[in-house]
């Protein structure tokens, strides 16, 4: 749920349900669909997670390997410490919501933590 100067926050859930809850909350305070990344690490997301993610952050498609995401991934402005943090927490059978919110990013971060999440920046285990 880092919120930084790329307007984005993130966090990790332990559970779908939660997770769900979040996007749902998300939504029902005005964030768009097409703002919010949902990846569930059971789900069709697994294969595709760090393609979705640049996606999401950037806008642009394209394949992703496993050499150069983290790369790419830190032009999008994620220190590559952050996004080694996310792929294990995914690997781990995390969820992960993301939510882009320029000027928007407390509330973002208020409603994430309310429903449980943790983040590269503050762990609640």
């Amino acid at each position: 749920m880092a919120a930084t100067e790329r307007s984005t926050v993130i966090g990790v859930f332990s559970s779908e349900g939660i997770a769900r809850q979040a996007v749902h909350d998300l939504q029902q305070a005005g964030f768009d669909s097409n703002q919010i990344y949902y990846a569930d690490p059971y789900g069709s997301a697994k294969k595709d997670f760090w393609q979705g993610f640049k996606h999401f952050f950037s806008g642009r498609r394209g394949s992703v390997s496993e050499q150069n995401v983290a790369n790419e991934l830190d032009e999008l402005g994620l220190p590559r410490n952050e996004v080694q943090y996310y792929e294990q927490e995914f690997k781990d059978g995390n969820y992960i919501v993301a939510v882009h919110a320029p000027g928007r990013e407390q509330e973002a971060l208020s409603i994430l933590r309310s429903d449980g999440a943790y983040n590269y920046d503050v762990e609640i285990h």
